[in-house]
């Protein structure tokens, strides 16, 4: 008898544990791969790389129909009220475990703006340490938009993996969130972080010259 109460026992609580019922798709949701931030008129402006991985899993023909990536831009007092002005915008869930570089202009990063940028995707627990740092004076849109070599997935282009292109040009060393957060908690500490610029096909490279500092 006991044994009979014990399985019906156990019955009614696999009830309550049955199902992935909280998940979400992976065809449901939008991946930000990239995330771009200005400064303009006491206001910043936020600029999402939103990437298609229909464009990743590449085939013998590709096909030319496939969006690779969408750019969405919004913008506010703080980067959190852009961010979830993007939000109000978007029709499906955005994931962030995927981001790979956050990218500043020279106005965002001037005056210690992009302090509070770095904090929020710091205490941000989707995304990770592993979240390359650049800097740039061009159009945050347009390096956003500019494509790899050989028209390449956006997910393996030089700011997004510039672990591959180091092991060839090691001259400038590739800063991530992890070194940005261990340098800002250190008193007086300089950061260089890699400054990217066009070339004139509209590739991109990190410019060897410059390397803009952030410094508290």
């Amino acid at each position: 008898m006991r044994n009979k109460i014990a399985f019906l026992i156990m019955i009614i609580f696999t009830i309550f544990l049955t199902g992935c019922w909280d998940t979400t798709e992976p065809q449901r949701m939008y991946y930000i791969n990239a995330v771009g931030v200005d400064f303009n008129d006491n206001q910043y402006e936020v600029y999402l790389q939103i990437i298609n991985f229909a464009d990743l899993a590449k085939s013998e023909q590709p096909n030319p129909d496939i969006v690779p990536t969408e750019v969405g831009y919004a913008k506010g007092k703080t980067i959190e009220e852009a961010i979830f002005e993007l939000y109000r915008s978007i029709d499906q869930k955005i994931f962030w475990g995927h981001m790979r570089y956050l990218i500043f202009s020279v106005r965002a990063m001037e005056n210690e703006r992009s302090i509070p940028v770095i904090d929020t995707f710091i205490r941000f627990r989707d995304t990770r340490y592993q979240i390359w740092i650049y800097s740039t004076e061009n159009s945050i849109n347009d390096v956003l938009l500019a494509t790899p070599i050989l028209k390449n997935s956006l997910a393996s282009s030089k700011l997004s993996n510039p672990i591959n292109p180091t092991k060839q040009e090691s001259f400038i060393e590739p800063i991530n969130l992890r070194d940005i957060a261990i340098g800002l908690n250190e008193p007086s500490h300089e950061i260089s972080i890699p400054f990217v610029d066009f070339k004139k096909n509209g590739r991109l490279l990190k410019d060897k010259q410059r390397r803009h500092p952030l410094q508290v």
